[in-house]
């Protein structure tokens, strides 16, 4: 039941491609509760640690410097 709650939610969303505030709420509810939102977060972890790892090889700089601080404040952001 919940699941055939969860697909109507999101098909509505993808084939309107809007929603309201309240099925924003109802979105957020159901990414939380199926930990989808850790998940995400988990991944994008490992994507600024790889970006990082790429920007490690060039030499000091501010601009490298910058891009290397910039994955941090992307992850620290709330959504």
């Amino acid at each position: 039941q919940q699941d055939s709650v969860a697909r109507e939610l999101l098909e509505g969303i993808v084939r309107d491609r809007s929603f309201t505030p309240e099925s924003w709420k109802e979105l957020r509810s159901l990414l939380t509760t199926h930990r989808v939102l850790d998940r995400v977060y988990e991944r994008a972890v490992g994507f600024a640690e790889a970006a990082k790892r790429q920007l490690s090889g060039l030499p000091p700089s501010p601009e490298i410097d910058a891009l290397m601080a910039l994955p941090d404040y992307v992850l620290s952001r709330a959504f």
